[in-house]
């Protein structure tokens, strides 16, 4: 028996009214509601500036809601009758006016009436959106649509949906997990701070702590001083920005509590699936969908238990190749080749043809032709010199210089490398 109970509109006849209704205030407001999600606060301030057309989607204050070509066809067509008239998207059919909200909800009101559907209100229409969404989508889709948290979906809307689809949405992840997008989980911490959300988000990611033990976790593990936790089996380095959310948060709360992480209004500790539930609510408004707490602490694990032995290896035998970390850690090659890749992509590694180096050992590829012939420039070089110069193993070396050669700026003359006089010329002139 679900919880929230709406009054759910007859498809039928809002098919058939929206027909009567074509280009009316009350038609506009009746589509907004029922075909895209919005509320009244929404409908009465949206703008033809917040309609991207090209886009095909319309950007509110906290999301994004898609424009299916139904509405863009007819937002377009409503743009060209009144856009000139007024900025605002619902105007009065006379005037070309803005009107309050409470004037929407009447118009609304007057249209469903007229309907027979004397019991659904715009506030419904609302709500049946969502309901038809959660059919056809995965719920973290029609959260960041919508606006709502997940917990509210789940709780309020989910029972209304199609007992398969309910089913199909609920039992597993929808589609396989994308990489994790470091640069958005970050950006998410630093909004979130010392919240209950970010000190949960950063025990996982940061620290790999699991569920459990970021509930249970006490003040008196945490060694701010030390900058570590002090579990049970085992101590956990803390990051430095993590010891700093920490740190505010003991400030604010922690003489409430010995407990880390508390309720923000009760300040009282939390269930583990409530937990669970706002971690994958703030990660879904973030944009990272599909990911969960056992993702976070699993690329904790990967980073230091893979890459960490990585960089050892680099730093030892110069560079890496993925057969030689699959060797070493007993990696699949897909598994090899996406953490590297990966750390590549971080700078924690270059790649330079096969192989990755250290930042530090070896120069960027982009930088590769500009430093060689600034050398060559003073004077002809072997593929040994040029192997030194960019800190590269020599054969990396060859497939460099083809492409120099065939640019026209190198000769190789006598097996040295030297400037084509065409780029001896052309450095002449720039000086």
């Amino acid at each position: 028996m679900a919880k929230y109970r709406y009054n759910q509109p007859d498809p039928a006849a809002m098919e058939s009214l929206l027909t009567r209704e074509t280009d009316s205030a009350a038609g506009t407001i009746l589509r907004l509601a029922w075909k895209l999600g919005l509320l009244r606060s929404e409908i009465w301030s949206l703008t033809w500036d917040q309609v991207n057309f090209s886009a095909g989607e319309i950007v509110l204050a906290q999301r994004r809601v898609p424009l299916h070509d139904e509405m863009k066809e007819f937002l377009l067509c409503l743009q060209r009758k009144n856009g000139r008239a007024s900025s605002r998207v619902v105007v009065s059919d006379r005037g070309q006016r803005p009107l309050t909200q409470q004037y929407i909800s009447r118009l609304a009101r007057e249209a469903l009436d007229s309907a027979g559907q004397t019991n659904v209100r715009l506030e419904d229409l609302r709500h049946d959106c969502i309901v038809r969404h959660l059919g056809l989508e995965g719920w973290q889709q029609v959260a960041r649509i919508s606006g709502l948290d997940p917990i509210s979906l789940h709780n309020h809307f989910m029972p209304y949906a199609k007992p398969a689809d309910q089913e199909k949405k609920t039992s597993g992840r929808q589609y396989p997990r994308a990489p994790l997008d470091e640069r958005s989980l970050q950006a998410l911490l630093e909004k979130e701070g010392s919240s209950p959300v970010g000190l949960l988000l950063g025990l996982s990611w940061q620290a790999g702590l699991r569920l459990r033990e970021i509930q249970k976790l006490t003040w008196s593990q945490v060694d701010l001083d030390g900058k570590k936790l002090c579990l049970p089996d085992r101590q956990v380095p803390l990051a430095p920005d993590l010891c700093t959310r920490l740190s505010a948060a003991k400030s604010e709360y922690g003489a409430l509590s010995d407990f880390v992480i508390l309720s923000k209004r009760a300040k009282k500790p939390m269930e583990t699936a409530y937990l669970s539930k706002i971690a994958v609510a703030a990660l879904v408004h973030a944009g990272l969908d599909g990911i969960h707490l056992s993702d976070l602490r699993a690329d904790y694990l990967m980073r230091t238990r893979v890459e960490t032995p990585i960089l050892a290896l680099a730093e030892e035998s110069g560079h890496v190749t993925r057969n030689l970390v699959m060797e070493r850690l007993g990696l699949s090659k897909s598994q090899a080749y996406q953490r590297l890749s990966r750390m590549a992509e971080r700078g924690s590694l270059l790649l330079v043809g096969r192989r990755y180096f250290l930042p530090q050992r070896t120069v960027p590829a982009s930088r590769h032709a500009e430093m060689i012939l600034s050398y060559l420039s003073q004077d002809s070089a072997v593929r040994q010199d040029l192997a030194r110069l960019l800190h590269i193993l020599p054969r990396q070396v060859y497939p460099i210089m083809r492409k120099l050669i065939a640019s026209g700026d190198v000769v190789l003359e006598g097996g040295r490398y030297c400037l084509s006089p065409d780029r001896m010329e052309k450095n002449a002139s720039l000086v």
